[in-house]
């Protein structure tokens, strides 16, 4: 995996069983406990938050900067994009090796 599910892991599901045995529970994405958000989306590599106050999260692969973050260091949990702070931003959609917004 990427680290686009959020766990802090990078560990993929392996099988379909993993996917659908019914004792597995959602889990709450490390960095957004008690953050309201507006919009989420999830590529096939990264995913995008973006909370109620404005705040924008990325995760995952970052190969092509696509995380906006200024690197290209993957993330395993949701980080706050600081050079986003204070925008006025609408969330497009999490492409393979990028991220759009409006």
């Amino acid at each position: 995996g990427s680290g686009q599910v959020g766990s802090g892991s990078t560990a993929a599901a392996t099988s379909v069983g993993a996917l659908t045995d019914p004792t597995r529970q959602p889990n709450l994405l490390l960095g957004l406990d008690g953050v309201g958000l507006a919009q989420v989306a999830g590529g096939s590599r990264h995913s995008i938050a973006v909370a109620k106050d404005g705040t924008v999260y990325t995760w995952g692969d970052n190969t092509f900067g696509q995380l906006g973050q200024g690197d290209q260091e993957q993330r395993d949990s949701p980080t706050v994009v600081l050079r986003l702070q204070k925008k006025q931003l609408e969330l497009g959609r999490a492409g393979v090796t990028f991220t759009p917004f409006a």
